[in-house]
């Protein structure tokens, strides 16, 4: 995570769980700033790599339907990106 932090790692060669680190600490700053999209967004980012790259698809999902209720409050148009997600996950289970 080290080199990613002085621009010297590209984001495709961090380690899953680096990246992870991102996402929670963004998550944690979006959080504190009153950043609800910005949060259910990376919920969604964060939710979709568990399920797709680690096969956690328990937590995965679990992101990912916060961030769908979120979003579909907001009434964001990103809530059906969202839910396709969610879709093509159950569907491949």
């Amino acid at each position: 995570c080290r080199s990613a932090r002085f621009g010297l790692g590209s984001p495709s060669l961090l380690p899953l769980l680096c990246i992870i680190t991102f996402y929670q600490q963004s998550i944690d700053i979006d959080e504190r700033i009153g950043n609800i999209q910005g949060k259910a967004i990376t919920l969604a980012k964060m939710g979709f790599l568990l399920a797709t790259q680690r096969q956690d698809y328990e937590q995965g999902l679990t992101y990912l339907h916060q961030s769908l209720e979120m979003l579909q409050r907001l009434r964001s148009p990103d809530a059906a990106t969202v839910q396709s997600w969610i879709n093509r996950i159950q569907s491949s289970l």
